[in-house]
């Protein structure tokens, strides 16, 4: 896969130079995921000095919804203050058109408490990742995921690729193993995209990767007795 900075990126969607002040990368599940030894969140471009920093329910965090944004932008840092809080940061004085967008202080409390243990966390994903490995590594019909050397996964999912995907799901469904699918339509084939005059065939890549992926557990806690039964019952699926 091509890698692009995101000014790249949007060059070839077709935003010219001076279409953006600033392009802000948004990271939900990848907190702690390394690029050649650097935290994802500090692997920018050099003119990329944001990134956003998402809290969903589905993600690592496991609250309702939150965020934040990381800048050594000073400037911009200030704008991004004003626009969550109305428009300003003093009492009554709104310089911009901002919205209401605190993090209310109960969910804060409790992301200020799973910081701490994020590294915890992603340790125990990444092992629970090297166990699949192993218990996997036998199989001729799997596809199993990989990490370029030199980074490190935290190991949001762990999705494998399997041909009938469909049936295999829901045999893992059948024994009572919450697998999934991350995603089954890719974006070409999405509605909001039909504009762009795609069909199925354009990616062929693409699509068959949204045929096959299947998502198997895991998460901080998750015990070798547990993956062992999941990779029983897939590989007897397959």
């Amino acid at each position: 896969m091509m890698r692009m900075s995101g000014w790249e990126e949007a060059s070839w969607h077709g935003f010219g130079p001076g279409t953006f002040r600033h392009l802000v990368p948004y990271f939900n599940t990848e907190v702690g995921t390394e690029i050649d030894g650097v935290w994802l969140y500090g692997h920018c471009d050099p003119l990329q000095t944001t990134v956003e920093w998402g809290w969903l329910g589905a993600a690592a965090w496991l609250v309702i919804g939150g965020g934040a944004v990381l800048s050594n932008d000073d400037d911009f840092a200030k704008v991004v203050r004003e626009l969550r809080n109305c428009g300003g940061t003093v009492k009554h004085e709104h310089p911009r058109i901002g919205v209401n967008s605190r993090l209310d202080t109960l969910q804060a409390v409790v992301l200020r408490a799973k910081l701490e243990r994020l590294p915890r966390w992603n340790d125990e994903r990444r092992a629970a990742a090297a166990r699949y490995d192993g218990l996997l590594a036998g199989s001729d019909v799997l596809v199993l995921p990989k990490v370029k050397e030199g980074n490190e996964s935290v190991w949001h999912l762990y999705v494998v690729q399997v041909p009938e995907r469909d049936r295999v799901l829901a045999q893992l469904h059948d024994a009572g193993i919450a697998a999934g699918i991350h995603y089954p339509t890719p974006c070409h084939l999405q509605g909001a995209y039909r504009s762009l005059g795609y069909a199925k065939g354009s990616f062929p890549v693409a699509e068959r990767a949204a045929d096959e992926i299947l998502s198997l557990p895991i998460y901080p806690g998750i015990t070798r007795d547990q993956q062992q039964r999941v990779s029983e019952v897939l590989l007897r699926a397959i």
